[in-house]
């Protein structure tokens, strides 16, 4: 699943369902982050790819994080 998909309905859900999605989306980032290392230990990415993208979960990460709370 998308974090897109999971976050669009999100403001209809209860509390209990929306922290469920948070937490699936966090979950999400962490994939995206092991797919990305994979990528990177095969050359497939720049450095500079690899930092952009880093900057960008981890803001992702802490921000879904910070809606857990």
């Amino acid at each position: 699943m998308s974090i897109s998909i999971l976050l669009k309905d999100v403001h209809e859900k209860s509390e209990a369902e929306r922290k469920r999605y948070y937490e699936i989306s966090r979950g999400s980032i962490i994939k995206i982050d092991a797919a990305l290392d994979i990528a990177n230990d095969l050359n497939y990415l720049k450095k500079i790819d690899l930092s952009t993208f880093g900057d960008k979960m981890i803001r992702c990460f802490k921000l879904l994080t910070g809606l857990l709370k």
